[in-house]
């Protein structure tokens, strides 16, 4: 039936509710997760337990004039913001289901986990992407510079692409006209949950731009695995049930579920 929701899913699908108490213990947490951030990039927050374990760490390169970060830091500070803002747009202007506090909670802690783990990893000298004087492009350390940019890229791009589908998606909610229709337009067009594969992207190149080439393809990969293995079964499977045939001829139309042209 349509009022069973997913098992393991954060949010109570099919269930209408208002959730003061979770959506503020959201907003709450992901703001919190800022100054944390700053502190690991601009205050060494890890960096003496780090050296106790002896992983050396990479120097603070020189402060853009306000910031107090060098360009890459902030940078990758402009991520973890990006991500909060993000998902607290989701809970306050998109979401329209139950979010209870244990899923609230659930959210926060996992994206504080990944991004404080992509800052770590950008602190640690072995595994860092920082460049000389830790500027935006060094034809000093060419290779770390292009994997930095690189990750920049496709965190924008999966950011935007989460965003903006979800955006798409409640537009077209909002309109009484298409009470109980699937929508299959805008980015949905191309892949059937591309809000899905938009986090996937923006994880994995904020991990590559803070860890490089392995930690970014085991962040992408293990959210990929998530997804493939969680949420989009969990997902087919409520909106099979509510939609019905409508949902099945989508799938026929739009056989990819999580990025066009890969899966």
């Amino acid at each position: 039936m349509a009022d069973r929701p997913p098992k393991n899913d954060f949010i109570a699908r099919g269930s209408k509710k208002t959730s003061q108490v979770g959506t503020g213990l959201l907003i709450v947490l992901r703001l919190l997760d800022i100054p944390l951030q700053n502190a690991i990039l601009g205050q060494g927050l890890f960096s003496p337990l780090l050296h106790k374990v002896g992983v050396q760490t990479v120097p603070l390169g020189p402060p853009v004039a306000i910031i107090g970060l060098s360009p890459q830091r902030a940078v990758l500070l402009s991520m973890a913001i990006g991500s909060a803002l993000k998902q607290i747009y989701w809970a306050t202007a998109i979401q329209q289901e139950e979010l209870s506090s244990v899923g609230a909670a659930l959210i926060a802690l996992l994206n504080t986990v990944f991004n404080s783990l992509n800052t770590i990893m950008f602190t640690c000298a072995l595994t860092s992407t920082s460049v000389p004087g830790e500027a935006l492009i060094s034809r000093d350390a060419p290779l770390s510079s292009g994997l930095f940019l690189f990750g920049t890229i496709l965190y924008t791009v999966g950011i935007l692409t989460e965003t903006i589908a979800e955006a798409q998606r409640k537009a077209f909610k909002q309109n009484s006209k298409n009470k109980g229709k699937v929508y299959t337009g805008g980015l949905f067009s191309l892949a059937r949950h591309i809000n899905y594969g938009g986090y996937v992207l923006w994880r994995g190149g904020f991990a590559l731009a803070s860890g490089g080439w392995t930690w970014g393809t085991i962040i992408a990969g293990f959210c990929f695995y998530d997804f493939v293995s969680r949420g989009v079964p969990e997902l087919d499977n409520y909106c099979q049930d509510r939609y019905g045939a409508a949902w099945a001829e989508f799938k026929r139309k739009v056989p990819y579920a999580l990025l066009p042209g890969i899966y």
